[in-house]
């Protein structure tokens, strides 16, 4: 009898295979979802004045001002959203987080700038187009990590709901449409591949997830320096798990060369970032969250967290 084999018998495996492959199918039907409706719904916005996108003067242009200054102007001692210090100097409020990750598609943007005859100033159409599209793809795929994270702790239909309510009924929505070039769909993206490769590390670490935590925490700090406060999700995980916080460590150094080369890498936009806060401060760190540009100090770093607790750093508060 053994030796016969019922032919519409799926096996374990099988059923998992095919399961796996359910869900990577709603795993790219929810990219596409969230990325083509961001993208769409922020070009109807912008499509008549394309030129203007990208020199708004807020958030948006510092953070993006980055990648004209260095690729177009060749210097970063005056950009076109600073704010003038005591030394008479001109300091960009915002980090290069949000420009590094817009790297790529700024490449796009300018190849396509070329090949189509617009100007190669880091703001004509092409350069607009692609900076929508940058906001759309880290949207979308921000959702699909988002989704994951919810799929560990619920079935796949209710994570895939809550997903997509998080994107279309949240203030995640309007930054990813009407303020595209803000770092708050940046920061969710990072937050996103942080929490879900920290969990990944726990559960036992590949290099991938190795590489992915340690390179989405040192950007989404410099991103915004306040997401630091979200270090503390991977480890309050670790702490209610069986093996602890000694065991998410045991696991993030079983592969110690990886981690210590993508630490490596990690900290070169923050040596970036601190030469250019000494050239133009001349101190190494520099806290530009507030009225003015200013030392971080223990007091500022306590009214900075107290206020975040609290709910009233809301948006960015640069002037």
């Amino acid at each position: 009898m053994d030796q016969y084999v019922n032919a519409n018998y799926i096996g374990p495996m099988a059923f998992d295979r095919f399961a796996e492959r359910d869900e990577r199918s709603w795993e790219w039907a929810l990219f596409l979802l969230v990325s083509l409706c961001s993208l769409h719904s922020a070009w109807v916005l912008n499509y008549v004045e394309p030129y203007e996108f990208l020199r708004g003067r807020s958030d948006d242009l510092g953070y993006y001002q980055w990648l004209p200054s260095v690729f177009v102007d060749h210097q970063v001692d005056y950009m076109r959203w600073v704010y003038k210090v005591a030394n008479g100097k001109a300091l960009s409020m915002y980090t290069m987080g949000v420009a590094l990750l817009q790297l790529p598609f700024y490449g796009l943007g300018h190849l396509f700038a070329t090949g189509l005859g617009y100007p190669e100033d880091g703001f004509s159409p092409p350069y607009a187009v692609a900076n929508m599209a940058c906001t759309a793809v880290y949207v979308g795929l921000g959702c699909v990590l988002a989704f994951r994270l919810a799929r560990r702790f619920s079935t796949s239909e209710s994570a895939l709901i809550s997903v997509v309510v998080l994107f279309a009924a949240t203030n995640l929505f309007y930054y990813s449409v009407y303020e595209p070039g803000y770092s708050h769909v940046f920061s969710f993206f990072l937050i996103a591949l942080f929490c879900y490769s920290g969990l990944r590390v726990q559960d036992g670490a590949r290099p991938t997830h190795v590489v992915a935590w340690v390179l989405s925490g040192a950007m989404l700090v410099l991103v915004r320096q306040l997401n630091v406060i979200v270090f503390l999700f991977p480890l309050l995980f670790a702490w209610q798990s069986s093996s602890g916080v000694r065991g998410f460590f045991r696991q993030l150094f079983k592969h110690k060369i990886v981690f210590l080369l993508t630490l490596l890498i990690a900290l070169v936009p923050w040596a970036l970032q601190m030469a250019y806060w000494y050239h133009i401060t001349g101190n190494i760190f520099t806290f530009t969250y507030g009225s003015r540009a200013s030392i971080s100090n223990g007091i500022k770093w306590c009214r900075a967290w107290c206020c975040s607790a609290c709910g009233t750093v809301g948006r960015s508060t640069h002037h």
